[in-house]
């Protein structure tokens, strides 16, 4: 993934304003999951040490 970017960014196959799109429609859902990562475990740590 990373040398097909590195290859549209240099051979500018595709336009960098496309390109941004595709990038920030790959980078919201994946920010987006990473803050659910978070918060599931921050709760899973609370509830884990109620448990106890």
């Amino acid at each position: 993934m990373i040398t097909l970017g590195v290859v549209l960014r240099s051979t500018e196959i595709v336009p960098l304003k496309y390109l941004g799109f595709i990038y920030m429609t790959m980078g919201i859902p994946l920010f987006a999951s990473a803050l659910r990562f978070y918060y599931n475990g921050i709760y899973y740590r609370k509830e884990t040490k109620s448990i106890e």
